[in-house]
């Protein structure tokens, strides 16, 4: 949160019209208003540990199933990132957020340990489209 008011960009040196620039400043902050509610919105990833248990998945493998988000997390990281610049910052924004909806709507909807196994792994892609539009 800290690196949106204290970073800066350097000035590009080009033609563009202070309308054009407004136009900037009116998106950028209607994308950090949505980023924002959104943020507000978003459940720990505890609550779905103990979705999980509720599942019936046994407790000594919760860690495992956290490791199973990570794992997936990183070794999708690159091509994810990949993806996220062809895309664009837009695109990015509403399919990591439309992913998300589906993973918590299959959370809700699941009735099996192995759907939790699922649907972790799932869950980590949605976890990571936001953070690869944070790194433009």
């Amino acid at each position: 949160m800290l690196a949106l008011f204290a970073v800066r960009e350097p000035p590009r040196e080009s033609g563009r019209s202070r309308g054009t620039r407004r136009q900037e400043a009116g998106c950028r902050c209607r994308c950090f208003c949505a980023i924002a509610l959104f943020t507000l919105g978003n459940s720990t990833d505890a609550l779905l540990i103990l979705r999980a248990q509720m599942l019936g998945v046994p407790t000594v493998q919760l860690p495992l199933l956290w490791a199973l988000a990570h794992l997936v997390r990183t070794l999708l990281s690159w091509p994810t990132g990949r993806a996220a610049d062809k895309l664009g910052r837009r695109r990015t924004l509403l399919a990591g957020w439309l992913w998300y909806a589906i993973c918590y709507a299959g959370f809700a909807l699941a009735r099996a340990p192995w759907h939790a196994w699922m649907l972790f792994g799932a869950y980590a892609l949605s976890r990571r489209s936001p953070r690869a539009l944070s790194a433009r």
